[in-house]
């Protein structure tokens, strides 16, 4: 599949509930140029997916207040023209494509 690469400054949704893997990729991402809004839970991305314009949205398979997954189903839904990437320190934190 080809993707459209990230604008040269995207606004980028990180939603992460491990404050230190957060802060690394949020570093990695802002020293690149992007914009970052930064959550650590489904509560404040679903507030923030109802105020901001993104580009890219990175979430986090597993957070305290419920699945990450989830989330990405109901983006595909409902925003299907926004990227979005899975984070996982773990495989077994994203099911197969056809559960």
């Amino acid at each position: 599949m080809n993707e459209a690469p990230l604008p040269t400054m995207a606004t980028i949704l990180l939603v992460e509930e491990d404050a230190a893997f957060r802060a690394l990729v949020g570093d990695h991402l802002r020293a690149r140029g992007h914009r970052l809004l930064e959550t650590s839970s489904l509560l404040g991305a679903r507030q923030i997916l109802g105020s901001e314009a993104l580009d890219f949205a990175l979430i986090g398979a597993a957070l305290l207040d419920g699945s990450g997954v989830d989330l990405v189903r109901a983006l595909r839904a409902t925003r299907s023209k926004l990227a979005v990437g899975i984070l996982s320190k773990r495989l077994a934190d994203i099911p197969h494509p056809e559960q």
